[in-house]
């Protein structure tokens, strides 16, 4: 009798272990991005940031309707890049908006 009830459980048990850190890796990855688009969306000029390509630059200009930004990363060098492609604030560790609040008790 044990045998036919623990076949059941054994495999609730697996479906479980499975599931389980798929659906919490799921759920970091949904907070990641969303930090992400907070940041992308509160980009303004003067605000020192980090590209996906390890640039580090400072923001000039946003084009909100072509999803660009222009970063300065030496005098007199300018370089337009998708917005897509800030993922951080200089001296933050951390991704997306996250690095903003330090920057504005820096």
């Amino acid at each position: 009798m044990s045998n036919s009830t623990s076949s059941p459980l054994l495999l609730l048990l697996l479906v479980a272990i499975v599931l389980i850190p798929l659906f919490l890796q799921k759920r970091r990855t949904d907070k990641v991005k969303a930090s992400l688009q907070a940041l992308q969306a509160a980009l303004t000029p003067g605000l020192p940031v980090v590209t996906t390509a390890g640039i580090h630059g400072v923001v000039e200009s946003v084009d909100e309707v072509a999803r660009t930004v222009e970063l300065r990363i030496a005098p007199a060098v300018v370089c337009t890049l998708d917005l897509a492609a800030i993922i951080r604030v200089q001296g933050s560790r951390e991704l997306g908006a996250a690095g903003l609040d330090k920057q504005s008790t820096d």
